[in-house]
């Protein structure tokens, strides 16, 4: 498994995000449609950058502010 010291998991970034873990899974699938690439260990579980982090908080904002989605 090659995952970088300060990638998180998705519950300790739904902290982050003040937010759950299911909304980060989702959020996560949609952008995958899209051709965004996340960290995965060797079961395909996803693994969170600091730029991952800002991507996230920045779609939270649009859906939930601004009705994004």
């Amino acid at each position: 498994m090659d995952i970088k010291q300060d990638a998180i998991n998705a519950e300790e970034m739904a902290k982050h995000l003040n937010t759950t873990s299911s909304n980060i899974r989702k959020w996560c699938i949609e952008l995958e449609k899209h051709g965004y690439k996340f960290v995965k260990d060797n079961r395909k579980k996803r693994y969170y950058s600091v730029t991952d982090q800002t991507l996230l908080s920045n779609l939270k904002y649009a859906i939930q502010e601004k009705n994004f989605l």
